[in-house]
């Protein structure tokens, strides 16, 4: 019985150790399909993700094309799922990496060359100081952090953004600014008041378009591409 009992214990280790192998390769398989459709080499990325070891701003224009396109191309997959089975569902927004960078770039496309994505922020820039930016993708409401700081704030309508049309606004009002504390949030509170509570403001693009008017100028509308046509020329 003795010898029995061994070797139903060894059949079952080796029984194991089989299924333990079948899953590693499976996983493999997994990792190899993903990388194989978005033919994405992550080590030729060469981000460092966090890491403030350098000054350098890695998040170049090639790096933003790739992620802009990668994320056109799920936002309209999802799209299409969607509305094969006639389900209402809440869009994607575009991820902060993309927008503020697409903001950076026409910063610069405009003539500043030192705004840059490494920072604590949003962006910085040796015109502005701290650059703080919004992106509106839907009717919805922006939120506004009630500590935030900025010497400008970038807002991007990027509404027809899959078609590749976006306008960006420039706001010359500072976070402290009384113009901007006085920014009417709901019939009875203003941002200060909202600010002063520890509340995130949050108002709608259409009410906060004609408070900040005076102070408000297009830095760019049209084809994103151009902007990207740009800094691939070069």
């Amino acid at each position: 019985m003795h010898f029995i009992d061994e070797l139903k214990e060894k059949i079952k280790n080796k029984r194991r150790k089989t299924k333990v192998v079948k899953q590693k390769k499976r996983k493999q398989i997994i990792h190899d399909e993903i990388d194989t459709e978005f033919s994405i080499d992550i080590t030729t990325l060469n981000i460092e993700m966090g890491a403030e070891a350098e000054n350098e701003d890695k998040y170049d224009i090639n790096l933003l094309i790739m992620n802009y396109n990668l994320h056109k191309k799920y936002v309209i997959e999802k799209h299409n799922i969607f509305s094969k089975y006639n389900i209402l569902y809440r869009k994607p927004i575009i991820p902060e990496d993309i927008s503020e960078n697409i903001i950076k770039f026409i910063i610069r496309y405009n003539g500043d060359s030192s705004c840059s994505w490494k920072c604590k922020g949003d962006l910085i820039s040796s015109t502005y100081g701290v650059i703080e930016c919004k992106c509106i993708t839907s009717p919805g409401p922006i939120s506004f952090s009630p500590s935030s700081i900025w010497g400008k704030l970038y807002i991007l309508d990027a509404s027809k953004w899959l078609e590749n049309h976006i306008i960006l606004y420039r706001v010359d009002m500072t976070a402290e600014s009384a113009e901007w504390r006085n920014i009417q949030i709901n019939a009875t509170q203003t941002f200060g008041d909202q600010a002063a509570q520890g509340r995130r403001p949050r108002i709608k693009w259409s009410k906060l378009y004609p408070q900040i008017l005076p102070y408000c100028s297009v830095e760019f509308q049209g084809d994103i591409s151009i902007v990207f046509n740009h800094f691939l020329s070069l």
